[in-house]
């Protein structure tokens, strides 16, 4: 009878284990997706009311990871661990930075404070240099300037307005000399260019990061305590942009050769989303002007979902690094950076429907979001870049001046995975109630017979 009671006790525990587990991965989901979907700040602001939690949450996730990198000696030796360790350190000080100017976050806690500094000592750090070093070397060679001085346009982009960014939160001047003198640099090199572009490796030009390079210096101006005037390199690089690198759809390449002017491949929608993050800063009417064709060429509105496409349709298409998963024509980082280019330019129309679906495909739980979570794991070995990524575009400002409000419906995938989630959790969870009750009434019963 006592061996039998333990046996009882112990399915009760385990049941009781199991209901976490499935709260958090069913009904937790399940309750996030649907207030989601009535959610008042959403469809009035064009931003969630979870971002703070959402946010508290990425912020614990990138301090274990920061702490770790910085202290540990393993190399960044693939390129999506080179390139996603800087922008996930940029994605989180923008976040800061937007949520802060919404108020919506206390820039003070220590555990914020404590990610901002991590974020800024990831980017100054040598270890995530190290692969731009090398890869500049023949470069620097040739020319006595490194990586930091000419070229490398991707790294010094992200190096810049990670600084500004840091300058922004936290008011501190310790880098005031290093962004005036990156920025100027930057700015030197651009505009003396004969097309204002420059490499983000040997021979390979991505004019979306020349166009974040160029809103870094912008942004670098703006918290500088000696500004310069950055508007004919604007005008120039914009007009670029908008002329000898306009594909055949009206918007700008996706990789162009930077000493000829000359397109290589034409405009994607991962890239164009890209280049309407930031686009509004710089020329509004030029970035209305790419928005009303990246509608017509890459977004694509259905019953089932709303989305971003990373090839017009009727173009072959692929998956790389740039792309990330692509289904049905759908590119994932095109259709994440979407809601970001989206709700920048006004257009909650667009942005308000992808929020929901991203939040419902991510999987939201307690502890984050479990898909990007794993995707980040699996890809460059951290549990939280996939969440500040979700937090980099959940966050954005809008820069236009006018809101086009989301009137449709709600795209049935969110219906569906709302319902999925509800109704898993609710079968999972009651069965283990019904083990509970079945494991006490035996542990009742064995009691009686004792007696």
């Amino acid at each position: 009878m006592k061996n039998s009671t333990v046996i009882n006790k112990v399915k009760i525990f385990i049941s009781l284990t199991l209901i976490v587990i499935y709260t958090s991965l069913f009904i937790y989901p399940a309750v996030v997706i649907s207030w989601s979907m009535v959610d008042s700040r959403l469809y009035k602001e064009g931003e969630s009311r979870f971002l703070p939690l959402w946010f508290e949450t990425t912020t614990d996730k990138f301090n274990n990871w920061a702490d770790d990198y910085l202290k540990s000696e393993s190399r960044n030796d693939t390129l999506a661990k080179q390139e996603w360790t800087p922008f996930g350190a940029l994605f989180y000080l923008q976040s800061v930075e937007s949520l802060m100017h919404k108020k919506r976050i206390d820039v003070n806690d220590p555990d914020t404070r404590r990610a901002v500094d991590n974020a800024v000592a990831i980017l100054l750090s040598p270890k995530t240099s190290a692969p731009y070093e090398k890869i500049w070397k023949k470069h620097r060679l040739q020319t006595g300037k490194s990586h930091l001085e000419s070229e490398n346009i991707f790294f010094r982009m992200l190096y810049l307005m990670g600084l500004a960014s840091y300058r922004e939160i936290t008011g501190e001047s310790r880098y005031d000399a290093l962004i005036a003198r990156q920025s100027r640099m930057l700015y030197d090199e651009l505009f003396s260019a004969k097309y204002h572009l420059g490499d983000d490796y040997p021979g390979q030009c991505y004019p979306n990061d020349v166009l974040w390079s160029v809103a870094a210096i912008v942004m670098a101006n703006g918290v500088s305590d000696h500004p310069f005037d950055t508007n004919e390199l604007v005008n120039r690089f914009m007009g670029v942009m908008d002329g000898e690198l306009r594909d055949g759809n009206g918007l700008p390449a996706f990789q162009a050769d930077s000493k000829h002017g000359r397109i290589i491949q034409t405009a994607r929608g991962s890239s164009t989303s890209g280049v309407l993050l930031y686009a509004a800063y710089l020329e509004p009417g030029i970035a209305q002007k790419w928005y009303d064709l990246y509608e017509r060429h890459f977004l694509r509105e259905s019953t089932l979902f709303t989305g971003v496409s990373e090839f017009p349709e009727g173009t072959p298409g692929f998956m790389d690094i740039d792309t990330g998963l692509v289904v049905n024509g759908y590119g994932s980082v095109a259709t994440l950076f979407g809601i970001g280019a989206s709700t920048v330019m006004g257009r909650y129309d667009h942005s308000i429907p992808m929020t929901m679906e991203m939040v419902a495909l991510a999987w939201p739980t307690p502890y984050g979001f479990l898909l990007p979570s794993l995707a980040g794991k699996s890809v460059v070995e951290s549990w939280a870049l996939g969440d500040v990524a979700m937090l980099y575009t959940l966050s954005r400002e809008r820069v236009a001046p006018d809101v086009r409000s989301y009137r449709g419906s709600i795209p049935l995938i969110v219906w569906i995975l709302a319902a999925l989630h509800w109704t898993l959790g609710v079968w999972f969870v009651r069965r283990e109630l019904i083990w509970i009750r079945r494991s006490i009434r035996s542990t009742q019963g064995d009691s009686n017979g004792t007696l």
